[in-house]
Formats: structure tokens, sequence, C-alpha cells
């Protein structure tokens, strides 16, 4: 699916599962899987986007929104 140019990944659900999959799709295979078990098991922090998908959030928005 594609996002709003003015959209964000703090907007909800569906943009968030979009930014998701595409992090997935580009980045990690098994990042939802893992980011999954990050949250349920409180082992969740911001570094695990760095770690997964190579940068920090923002950063993987910004190449995520100028792809769509």
């Amino acid at each position: 699916g594609k996002v709003s140019a003015k959209a964000s990944y703090k907007d909800g659900y569906k943009t968030a599962a979009v930014f998701f999959a595409w992090i997935e799709k580009t980045k990690d295979k098994d990042f939802i899987r893992k980011m999954n078990e990050a949250l349920r098991t409180n082992k969740y922090k911001d570094d695990l986007f760095k770690e997964w998908a190579g940068a920090d959030v923002d950063a993987l928005w910004k190449e995520f929104a100028a792809a769509q």
C-alpha cells in the first residue's frame, strides 16, 4: 500500500503497518516477528530499528516516504 506524503509512522496502525511491511521487504525479512517478540517481552528499545534495519526510525521513514 501507499501512504500520503503528509503521513507519519506515528499516525496509527494502518500507516505503521505499511511502513513495517516496507522494512520487512527491503531491510530485514524477520523485522515484524522480531519487533512483535520485543514488544511482547518488554524488550523494545528505539535502537532495535538501527540494529535490525540499519538506521534509526526517522531515517527509515524518510527513505520509505521517498519510495512512495
